[in-house]
């Protein structure tokens, strides 16, 4: 079963709901479940308060609920407007924040200075999901163009949730499969402690010496062959391509892309799951 919901249609304010219903109902089956159920986040621009604040709240009333938190680099920096720097320092066990390690940076010609600028991100983390699993088993997706923001409500966006069933377990399980991925690499994503010392070295060295197309400079910055910093997650486990296999014409389909910041060559997605599937496009 799948619903959706529109600005257009639907009103600005029903979509911050539809998040929030998800979430009332995954603490009810945190709370009188048979398994732990944990929730995947993955974001592009998070700063709706109300929203982030239920999500510490419910956090910390239900140690059964784990909630990991998956967002874009532009979120890691101080005075963006993001909520998930204030929700890290609630030091909840069950309350996880990490940043998809990314350099969007030029250097500015009169100042010498790094800048923003995504026309040099490395691969930015555009997704705006929420996959609600139960045990290991996912049971409902939050997925849609709606970031979860002021300016989300006002723009004309979407919001659609699927809940588990045979027909949409395939896509739920895609998205199962590319978050854990993300997760465990740490050449792909960092949390917050790390991510600031990876900040301050980009912004220090690249404005001396602008290298960021050298791979083996971009390595050394993310600590990509070495030791696992602190807050770094599991070891890195590599990616095998292929064989790729069509799937059928008529299942339902997630299609990723991803690049990991100092390698060349992008890839179908960073579960090996969804690397290997092949979409026929006609």
């Amino acid at each position: 079963m799948a619903t959706a919901f529109f600005t257009s249609t639907d009103g600005g304010a029903a979509l911050p709901e539809a998040v929030l219903e998800t979430l009332r109902s995954a603490e009810l089956l945190a709370r009188h479940g048979v398994a732990p159920v944990d929730l995947q986040i993955m974001c592009f621009a998070f700063t709706d308060r109300a929203i982030a604040e239920r999500l510490v709240a419910a956090a910390r009333d239900n140690p059964r609920l784990i909630i990991r938190v998956i967002a874009d680099w532009s979120q890691s920096a101080p005075g963006k407007g993001s909520v998930l720097g204030w929700m890290a320092g609630q030091r909840l066990a069950n309350l996880v924040v990490k940043f998809k390690i990314d350099a969007p940076y030029v250097r500015d010609a009169q100042t010498g200075r790094m800048v923003w600028s995504y026309g040099a991100s490395l691969g930015m983390l555009h997704h705006k999901t929420m996959l609600v699993r139960h045990g290991r088993a996912p049971v409902a997706l939050l997925m849609g163009s709606y970031n979860w923001s002021a300016r989300g409500t006002r723009a004309y966006e979407n919001l659609v949730l699927v809940e588990a069933a045979e027909a949409t377990l395939p896509v739920l399980a895609s998205f199962d499969a590319e978050f854990e991925a993300l997760w465990a690499d740490h050449r792909l994503t960092a949390a917050p402690g790390r991510a600031s010392r990876i900040l301050e070295r980009l912004r220090s060295e690249l404005a001396q010496d602008d290298r960021r197309d050298d791979p083996a400079f971009l390595n050394d910055i993310f600590g990509a062959h070495g030791p696992v910093l602190p807050g770094g997650a599991a070891p890195v486990r590599p990616v095998v391509a292929g064989p790729r296999r069509q799937v059928a014409p008529d299942a339902p389909v997630a299609v990723f892309s991803g690049q990991i910041p100092g390698e060349a060559t992008a890839r179908a997605g960073f579960a090996v799951a969804n690397d290997r599937r092949a979409l026929l496009l006609q």
